[in-house]
């Protein structure tokens, strides 16, 4: 009787905090055609052809506090994750001004790439089998636990982000320090915003993070970069300087090496439905051999609620090897859904070249 009455009350609590809170949900669906070469000094072998899913449900609820803060939650489930559920967050908001703690989620300036691209994807995620060192997020500490505060302004945003265990991303029932490896802390500071000019976005953000349970062997890196917009075109660069990491693995310690990310690019809409883009990315450092080289050519059509987009990627000198050259393509639709479930439709010219010519934050 007493195990009935407890579960009772519980689901009676969840009801009653339900009842009381503004939850939405909402979730993205994607579909992509792909073909890629294995990148080879020589006769390049054809990995063949695949056809890929990426589905993403989110839900978020939203509560007035009796104390004047704004408190919202929400979690993730994502195709391709091994566990249940991901990217959890609780922040609390006054004015402009939000606390908390997330994963993967809310806090990510550390994780930006503000590279202007037509389907949304940043050069590394165009890889398709080709196995791209390019990075320019290579020591994000967002997909950690973490605890963070953001000050939203007229400027921009600023983030102060701390991950405690750097690689914990445990989900568990309560805390557990012996749930994952001791890897030491995390600490990231950034900057995003338009710094008051209409069609410029300006980011900047640093990273450091431990490699051994000592916090002797740290790793960091610097990131600057800008985009803007005038008429159809949008223009953007940015570059990521890289400590005390080993070659092209770009999370591994090496004392006194370092690294250099650079990447370009720029979109332009042709039509109130098509635009064309044209992304190029270098990765350089003390110990590569020969600068990768990576380029990539898009094009997007917009269908009014979702976006089909052809893409094809050049890589030369993967992993910093020389003549070690492959390419590949890959046809891509999005669709995204509201909230309340249905498609929407953008309306007007802006809208649509800003939906096309958005530069994408990962998450």
């Amino acid at each position: 009787m007493k195990k009935i009455m407890l579960t009772t009350a519980l689901a009676s609590s969840m009801f009653i905090a339900a009842a009381n809170a503004d939850v939405k949900m909402s979730g993205t669906l994607e579909a992509t055609l792909g073909s890629g070469e294995a990148p080879a000094t020589g006769v390049k072998t054809n990995q063949g052809s695949t056809v890929g899913w990426e589905a993403n449900l989110s839900w978020e609820a939203t509560k007035e506090l009796d104390s004047g803060l704004t408190m919202k939650a929400g979690a993730n489930v994502e195709s391709g994750e091994s566990k249940v559920m991901d990217a959890p967050y609780m922040t609390f908001t006054s004015g402009n001004t939000t606390f908390g703690l997330a994963q993967d989620t809310v806090f990510t300036i550390d994780d930006s790439t503000i590279v202007p691209s037509v389907d949304g994807n940043n050069i590394e995620d165009a890889n398709k089998g080709l196995g791209i060192k390019f990075r320019h997020n290579g020591i994000t500490i967002h997909d950690s636990n973490l605890v963070g505060i953001s000050n939203k302004s007229d400027l921009g945003t600023f983030q102060i982000v701390y991950s405690p265990k750097v690689g914990d991303a445990s989900m568990g029932n309560d805390s557990d320090p012996s749930s994952s490896t001791k890897s030491g802390s995390g600490l990231a500071v950034g900057f995003k915003g338009s710094l008051g000019i209409e069609g410029l976005t300006a980011l900047a953000y640093t990273n450091q993070r431990d490699t051994d349970s000592l916090d002797t062997k740290e790793i960091s890196s610097t990131s600057i970069g800008a985009t803007y917009n005038f008429g159809s075109f949008t223009v953007g660069a940015q570059q990521t300087d890289y400590d005390d990491v080993a070659g092209t693995a770009l999370t591994t310690f090496s004392s006194g090496a370092s690294a250099k990310a650079k990447s370009y690019g720029v979109t332009f809409a042709a039509t109130d439905q098509i635009s064309l883009g044209l992304n190029l990315a270098n990765l350089s450092g003390t110990s590569v051999t020969k600068d990768e080289e990576t380029t990539s050519i898009t094009a997007g059509y917009d269908l009014g609620g979702a976006l089909l987009s052809l893409r094809i990627t050049e890589v030369e000198n993967k992993g910093g090897v020389a003549n070690t050259d492959g390419e590949a393509v890959e046809l891509r639709i999005k669709q995204q859904p509201t909230a309340d479930g249905n498609w929407g439709e953008r309306e007007g010219r802006s809208r649509r070249a800003k939906a096309l010519l958005r530069v994408d934050d990962k998450k």
